[in-house]
């Protein structure tokens, strides 16, 4: 049974109390910096949400670690000048002194800081008397916050009743190429690809801002690329004044290479992106601009072969039961026709009415319930035939597709022939 974040954090803690002397990286440390990771436990958006005296005073306690790994808390006056780059990267790369409790409360208020999980926990904090006076601009993460200095335990009570429903959508592309081991990115092309990615978002009208953070752990490179979006205008209010201001947003895209499923994973919002990142991590890490060519991962096919049976668990570690709730199915013909079939259960329902899912038009994409074995609540998880997969949670991927590909959902991956000495000697 995968143990919860929060679990996890406690045992590390127990770990730390008695471990003198012994192995300072034990199975469940190394599970647990296995799964510490940016897009799961911190964001840099998450953090720039935060006035910055505020957070400023929650790494303040943690100074000597900070310090030891080359940050330094600037004072409540020159909180601005805080170094979120460097800070980031001593988050996503921790040590075994990481201290348990900063990695909590960065958890939680990442978690925590929506306007949905803040009108939850106003309320909550309301009913057991904790007052927050808003006579000062205050983001849920600030709200969250001042929350937590003040009665800690309601917010890590209200996190861990608040189901927080947010996709995590990946595009997967299977490497095409004899397996060879990736070429480590060195600090100059991380530079040279911030760049030209850089020269990518201007033409594509965005900004010329562009930083790469990578991280290598777990048999998986990682990169968050940051860049400028789309300009916005937004209403703003200050008092009585209401004006109109024109911003770009900092957006966040990731790159994954899992070396030991072969393949490159990404969320990006612009479309061509995608080409972008496919064409230039395969020259980057493996000097092949083919290596990622976008080639199908996924089919839905064992829907309409199996039927039900597709769906089977048989006793799968991590998994209790998958039920299909909706298929979209694209028809051939003019007009882009779609046709959309769901029911709570849906394989359920065909049979009760005496239908099935036999058809001869493409399974375009379908909506799966899952539970979980760690948690009865079951999860929605989408996956469209191609290369597209959305999960509620990312750690869910790591199990949920071992499962895929032991019943058939996952087209295996085609390695390239190699041809015998018989063969070449022919070819000559």
């Amino acid at each position: 049974m995968r143990m919860k974040p929060l679990v996890l954090l406690a045992s590390w803690t127990r770990w730390q109390s008695s471990a003198q002397g012994s192995d300072p990286l034990t199975k469940e440390l190394r599970v647990f910096m296995s799964t510490f990771n940016l897009t799961r436990f911190t964001n840099i958006e998450t953090l720039r949400s935060i006035a910055p005296v505020n957070l400023c005073n929650l790494l303040r306690p943690h100074t000597k670690y900070l310090e030891t790994r080359g940050l330094k808390i600037p004072t409540d006056k020159r909180a601005e000048s805080l170094d979120y780059d460097r800070l980031i990267e001593i988050l996503r790369n921790p040590t075994q002194r990481m201290p348990a409790t900063l990695v909590d409360q960065l958890y939680v208020l990442h978690e925590m800081s929506t306007q949905r999980a803040m009108d939850v926990l106003l309320l909550a904090a309301n009913e057991e008397g904790v007052v927050i006076y808003s006579n000062e601009a205050m983001t849920p993460a600030d709200f969250v916050f001042r929350v937590w200095m003040v009665n800690p335990t309601l917010v890590e009570k209200m996190h861990s009743r608040l189901v927080l429903r947010r996709r995590r959508r990946r595009d997967c592309f299977p490497s095409h190429g004899p397996d060879k081991q990736p070429v480590k990115p060195t600090a100059a092309a991380i530079k040279k690809m911030e760049q030209d990615f850089s020269a990518f978002y201007i033409e594509n009208h965005r900004d010329r801002h562009c930083k790469v953070f990578t991280t290598y752990m777990d048999d998986k490179w990682e990169f968050t690329i940051a860049h400028g979006g789309l300009y916005d205008r937004i209403e703003t209010v200050e008092g009585d004044d209401v004006t109109t201001k024109l911003l770009r947003p900092r957006l966040y895209a990731t790159v994954a290479l899992d070396l030991l499923n072969s393949e490159l994973t990404m969320n990006t919002d612009m479309k061509r992106a995608k080409e972008l990142f496919r064409f230039y991590f395969g020259k980057l890490l493996y000097d092949d601009p083919n290596r990622f060519p976008g080639s199908t991962k996924y089919s839905l096919a064992p829907l309409v072969e199996l039927g039900v049976d597709a769906l089977a668990v048989n006793s799968f570690p991590g998994i209790d039961n998958v039920v299909l709730q909706r298929v979209l199915i694209r028809p051939d013909g003019p007009g882009d026709p779609y046709e959309i079939k769901g029911a709570a259960d849906l394989f359920e329902y065909l049979e009760a009415s005496g239908q099935t899912l036999e058809t001869q038009d493409e399974i375009a994409e379908a909506v799966l319930s899952v539970t979980f074995t760690d948690n009865r609540t079951p999860r929605s998880v989408s996956i469209c035939q191609g290369n597209v997969a959305s999960y509620t949670r990312d750690e869910d991927a790591v199990t949920l597709e071992a499962w895929m590909r032991e019943r058939g959902f996952i087209v295996p991956r085609q390695k390239p022939k190699v041809a015998t000495k018989n063969e070449s000697l022919a070819n000559v």
